[in-house]
């Protein structure tokens, strides 16, 4: 599927980034938490965002047999452009 990134943080990382925030105050009364379930359960429902299982082997380039996946699952695109 792809490199992902660890759902354990996601949430965590576009608070950090200034446009999520501003966004979100913006459009949507500052429900950070609430926007991002909402979009996050649509992306995943939609087949658009899946979840790699824990420790999932992956080489470069997503080849099996690299290294465990660390943590938790990780979100992964499913359609590329």
């Amino acid at each position: 599927m792809g490199d992902g990134f660890p759902e354990e943080g996601l949430f965590d990382h576009l608070m950090a980034t200034r446009w999520y925030p501003e966004t979100v105050d913006l459009y949507f009364e500052g429900d950070y938490r609430g926007v991002y379930d909402d979009v996050m359960a649509g992306l995943l429902g939609r087949g658009l965002v899946g979840r790699e299982p824990v420790g999932r082997q992956f080489g470069r380039a997503g080849q099996p047999g690299g290294e465990a996946t660390p943590g938790g699952p990780r979100l992964v695109a499913l359609v590329r452009p």
